[in-house]
């Protein structure tokens, strides 16, 4: 696996589209997002996905200072990567937002490299809190 990191924001919502209309309704917020920031809403975005040989597997955007998003995915060893370059980006978090599962494996690996602690909020499985 390896990470893309893309500055424009047209040739990053070309190359992950695809893969997060496979499941738009989990990814619907992301692609919400990547409309408001193709439309000069942000001025700022971390976009990145991780790649396979084959495929994409993870999808992040976060539009500081708001929490950053991830995609759906099945293949959770995928969120390593994204811990790892987010933390040379961005030493602390406000949260993040994706499925329950995704999220909790999220925020152990994001504990485990910062020391951030992190809560589980109360919208279900939408979300966990990285305080």
């Amino acid at each position: 696996m390896n990470i893309c990191k893309f500055s424009d924001v047209v040739q990053f919502r070309q190359h992950v589209e695809p893969f997060l209309l496979q499941h738009e309704a989990e990814n619907h917020l992301i692609l919400g997002i990547l409309g408001d920031i193709l439309s000069g809403d942000y001025a700022e975005a971390y976009m990145v996905c991780v790649e396979t040989k084959d495929d994409i597997a993870l999808v992040a955007l976060r539009t500081p200072p708001h929490n950053l998003l991830l995609s759906t995915t099945s293949n959770l060893d995928s969120i390593a990567f994204i811990v790892a370059d987010l933390h040379q980006e961005y030493m602390m978090l406000s949260g993040i937002s994706t499925l329950s599962d995704i999220a909790q494996s999220f925020a152990e690996q994001w504990q485990l490299a910062t020391g951030q602690t992190y809560t589980q909020n109360g919208s279900g499985n939408l979300s966990a809190r990285v305080c």
